[in-house]
């Protein structure tokens, strides 16, 4: 599951404001785990070690609130706090962005340009299955810098509604190329 928050700022060296937006990726907390509180889903979660912030701070103890899927506050706790607990030795920390990626381009895949060729169908299983490896690997944001089919587009929409789970999508849809470009998409 991703959980974010989103009322973070901080300034930068030439005074503008900037949005951070944290999200942290916690796969092993089921969504029957999550409980009910009044008026909506509510839970707490104990880390022996979190990276946080804009400079990824080591922080040692620390309980995650999460309620209606946001990170409503972070704090100094102890286990006996929490409504569960990640095994000692692992990191909670923010999830990544991938800044370029296509979604239906699997670069694992030999001669994976061209299938860029492939039908839509296949197309649309490839980035399915991309988008799922991706959130898996601690991908919580992705960029996608163009796809045949309107594929990214498709998928983001689904993703926003709530019917397929899957990394946040910045997308471009049909990618474009200079005459002197280059390009599969």
């Amino acid at each position: 599951h991703v959980f974010q928050l989103l009322h973070d700022f901080h300034q930068t060296s030439d005074g503008c404001l900037l949005a951070v937006h944290h999200r942290l990726i916690v796969l092993a907390l089921d969504q029957e785990a999550v409980q009910e509180k009044e008026g909506g889903m509510s839970s707490t979660l104990f880390t022996s070690k979190l990276l946080w912030g804009p400079e990824l701070e080591a922080r040692n103890n620390q309980i995650v609130e999460i309620a209606d899927g946001l990170i409503v506050s972070v704090r100094p706790g102890s286990q006996e706090e929490a409504d569960h607990i990640l095994p000692s030795g692992q990191v909670l920390m923010p999830g990544m962005v991938d800044c370029h990626s296509h979604l239906a381009l699997d670069a694992r895949l030999p001669s994976h340009l061209g299938l860029m060729e492939d039908s839509e169908a296949k197309q649309t299983i490839r980035a399915l299955k991309v988008l799922q490896d991706n959130l898996r690997a601690g991908i919580t944001g992705l960029r996608s810098v163009g796809d045949r089919y309107y594929l990214d587009v498709l998928l983001r929409d689904m993703i926003e509604q709530g019917s397929l789970e899957g990394p946040w999508l910045q997308v471009a849809g049909i990618g474009m190329k200079g005459l002197h470009g280059h390009g599969y998409v």
